[in-house]
């Protein structure tokens, strides 16, 4: 029975390494709208891939609030909103609104996708940064380069942080941005393969924000990051999770057969 299980595994194994040509491509719409009493958003999510995506959940990062959707399964061609509630923040301004859309494939393992709006609260004045972020080849470790321009000869504070898909390490505060007026910032971001795919590009939000003490305001400094070369197999690691399994397997057919024989007994 034993080796019947292990060739069971070893096929399933074999299935889940074997190429496919099934894809899931999200998109993601933010349609955020102010309120007296708070912020609200739908959140839309269109699979225009070939595949199912399982257990979609979209995650809405605002001004320290953080929401999570409930799972939806999304079928090619559909898409689903979620509707999401969200508290106003207390200064007028521009704000940032970050969202991480997860999701499963058929083999369930688990992908993201990213997307960000600005939200203007009351009087947003405009930022007066501007920017870019240079195309990454990923090679399982990384920098981000991020140019940063501050046309505003007003004293103030910019940070900036960097919304990734959750296998490039997901969201990560940078810090505080060194940009006057006549002299660009320079930012080099790390950045590391966490599960992401060979060959797959993924879209990042650089969010880049400025502070008074009257307003908050923010801009989005879109960038792609394409994987070349994702981390290598632990092989170790599999091999002893294989085999955990298989004895987990073992254990269970032996307590099966006990209560099989013992049943039998009982009823001689």
């Amino acid at each position: 029975m034993l080796s019947r299980v292990a060739a069971g595994l070893a096929l399933l194994v074999l299935l889940a390494a074997a190429p496919s040509r099934a894809s899931i491509t999200l998109d993601v719409t933010l349609l955020p709208a102010v309120r007296a009493d708070g912020v609200g958003t739908v959140v839309r999510v269109r699979n225009r891939g070939n595949e199912a995506a399982n257990d979609v959940i979209p995650r809405v990062r605002f001004e320290g609030a953080v929401r999570n959707g409930l799972p939806e399964k999304l079928l090619p061609g559909k898409s689903h909103d979620w509707t999401v509630d969200l508290p106003r923040p207390p200064r007028d301004g521009r704000y940032p609104l970050l969202v991480t859309v997860s999701y499963n494939d058929a083999g369930y393992r688990g992908y993201s996708a990213v997307s960000a709006a600005l939200v203007d609260v009351g009087n947003a004045p405009p930022i007066g940064v501007r920017g870019s972020v240079a195309p990454l080849s990923l090679d399982v470790e990384g920098r981000l380069a991020v140019t940063v321009n501050n046309d505003d000869p007003s004293a103030r504070k910019l940070t900036a942080g960097v919304l990734l898909p959750e296998e490039l390490g997901g969201w990560q505060e940078i810090g505080r941005v060194d940009a006057v007026p006549g002299k660009p910032g320079a930012l080099s971001i790390p950045v590391q393969v966490h599960g992401a795919l060979a060959g797959s590009t993924y879209g990042v939000q650089v969010v880049v924000r400025a502070s008074t003490a009257d307003t908050e305001t923010a801009t989005l400094l879109p960038g792609t990051i394409r994987v070349v070369a994702a981390a290598p197999v632990d092989w170790k690691t599999r091999l002893q999770q294989i085999a955990i399994w298989l004895a987990a397997l073992f254990v269970v057919a032996e307590i099966g057969l006990a209560a099989r024989r013992w049943w039998q007994r009982t009823q001689a």
